[in-house]
């Protein structure tokens, strides 16, 4: 499977949150999950940002250690819950 890389502004969504509104997610943690939230697999994004599927999975880690979750789909739920907080 290809997958058309583009250039960065097509390929970067508008994060849900900015770090400080309501989660301690690092920018890059918040790009993930704007990825993750639109369905897309840890190979999509590594290939999307330009990492290996093994760096997006550890940062996945420790998204859902920082959250308190154990997989993608709570993490979705409770990112968009705390990227609600400060707007």
């Amino acid at each position: 499977q290809h997958v058309h890389r583009g250039n960065a502004k097509e390929q970067t969504p508008e994060p849900a949150a900015k770090d400080g509104e309501g989660h301690d997610l690092s920018p890059r943690e918040c790009e993930i999950m704007d990825w993750v939230r639109k369905g897309k697999t840890n190979m999509e994004i590594g290939l999307i940002l330009d990492i290996s599927a093994f760096t997006v999975k550890n940062h996945l880690q420790r998204i859902f250690k920082k959250l308190s979750v154990y997989n993608r789909t709570q993490a979705v739920s409770r990112f968009e819950k705390l990227s609600t907080i400060g707007r």
